[in-house]
């Protein structure tokens, strides 16, 4: 008879429809011609489109679970297994114990339904704003170095600092890291940005920890780049010396790194080898020394911190085909945002406006807007954009991404006739409230006003 039709069909759609049948049926690599799945190849489609079908399996994933608490609710008994959202209600004097607490005891059932911040004592519905809010708190309480989990690194390749990875020596906190894997798999799950610095090393390490993986993490000398330059760049002079019997004479290493958990200048050491400490690398074993230090730095020396972290994280994200769709440098812009320059032109096309007539792009208080934006620099745009959406960075795909189902709509509204009121903001629905500003010229001043010295979200 005539063959299957392949699920995937070209069209409107077809693209979103494909990948749903694919994740169902188990986001299966290869499958028989009869079942050929456009999403098996992602490298098919661009970062942004598969975030974009990432974000809406999200949606219909929270959709679905809420629509199951909802079926269950007469069976619930009064708690919040019954609720069609996942509901934290959290202190902020104590916030970090207390979402602690509460994440650790949730089913991860409950994970999986969308999230809603209620803050004790605050009035105010959560359509987006508390949660970017709770993000904000409690990452530096978790990712600072100075809480002592993550350590900042000795310097990329290209000479950044301002990257962290996983502390070695961090022994004291256990719960913590797996809430702090939690915390990066709720914001992936949600659409939130976080101001979290990991290395892509981080994230590859991450993916290949997914359930549905079948890769394995293997460190290599770019790598450890990320995370010490000057080392790299050193093992990268050793494996290049010639001649080779000259290397143990010229670089007097041996098989062994310093201990992280030793106290500073104690000189305790690590094997490297079953050889021991005190085996000399040579021309002959040079590459294997190379392996084996790249591989302690970045598995053995962190393995209880990050599998701990990554099992956090996998309880949010499991099933999700994530580790299938992105590659490592994609999750770190889907956690941290684009990085570079802000392009506010390629988020105009794509903001919504209300109240401003039926051509509002052409109104002057309008244009007054865009030219004040273009004539910031660089921070004072950041600064306007964490005015309006709560974050200082451009999700992935930049700010023309800021548009269902990802993300609310970038929004302007108009908030009444003539004022010197200052601009205000609803971060929890990305809007922008400005007054009708006559003349239209004392806008950029009232704005700069309101995006440098006014604080909080502007919810009522």
């Amino acid at each position: 008879g005539e063959p299957a039709r392949p699920p995937y069909a070209a069209g409107p759609g077809g693209l979103l429809v494909d990948f749903m049948r694919w994740r169902d049926a188990g986001a299966p690599r290869d499958a028989p011609e009869a079942r050929w799945y456009l999403s098996a190849r992602s490298f098919l489609t661009t970062p942004a489109t598969r975030r974009e079908l990432l974000a809406v399996d999200a949606r219909r994933r929270q959709g679905e679970a809420g629509a199951r608490a909802t079926l269950l609710a007469p069976f619930a008994g009064g708690t919040g297994a019954g609720l069609p959202y996942f509901v934290l209600r959290v202190p902020r004097d104590r916030l970090l114990e207390t979402a602690l607490r509460a994440l650790a005891a949730c089913p991860d059932g409950e994970l999986k339904k969308e999230l809603k911040v209620v803050f004790e004592g605050e009035a105010g519905v959560d359509e987006g704003g508390p949660r970017k809010e709770f993000f904000q708190l409690l990452v530096p309480q978790l990712f600072d170095p100075i809480v002592g989990m993550f350590a900042p690194t000795p310097g990329g390749a290209d000479g950044s600092i301002d990257e962290i990875f996983f502390n070695a020596a961090c022994d004291w906190y256990d719960t913590e890291f797996e809430l702090a894997g939690l915390l990066v798999g709720l914001a992936v799950y949600n659409s939130v940005v976080l101001d979290v610095r990991l290395p892509r090393c981080a994230y590859a390490k991450l993916l290949a920890a997914g359930p549905g993986s079948d890769a394995r993490f293997e460190p290599g000398l770019e790598d450890l780049a990320e995370l010490d330059g000057q080392l790299a760049r050193g093992l990268d002079q050793l494996l290049r010396y010639e001649p080779a019997r000259d290397v143990e004479a010229v670089f007097c290493r041996t098989f062994a790194d310093d201990d992280p958990k030793a106290p500073p200048g104690d000189g305790a050491l690590i094997a490297l080898s079953e050889a021991g400490a005190d085996a000399p690398v040579t021309g002959g074993n040079r590459d294997a020394y190379v392996v084996a230090l790249c591989d302690y730095r970045l598995r053995g020396a962190v393995s209880a911190q990050f599998d701990r972290f990554a099992a956090g994280f996998w309880r949010v994200l499991a099933g999700s085909a994530l580790e299938r769709v992105v590659e490592p440098e994609e999750l770190r812009v889907m956690v941290q945002g684009e990085p570079g320059s802000l392009d506010f032109d390629a988020l105009r096309p794509v903001v919504a406006y209300e109240g401003f007539g039926e051509a509002p792009r052409d109104h002057a208080v309008v244009r007054a807007l865009w030219d004040a934006v273009r004539s910031l620099d660089d921070e004072g745009r950041r600064l306007f954009l964490m005015f309006v959406t709560g974050s200082k960075t451009a999700p992935m795909g930049g700010l023309g991404a800021l548009r269902p189902p990802a993300h609310p709509a970038f929004r302007v509204q108009r908030a009444g006739p003539d004022s010197d009121n200052l601009p205000t903001a609803h971060t929890c629905f990305n809007t922008l409230l400005l007054p009708e500003y006559d003349p239209p010229a004392k806008l950029p001043r009232l704005l700069a006003m309101a995006i440098r010295e006014c604080e909080g979200f502007g919810l009522q």
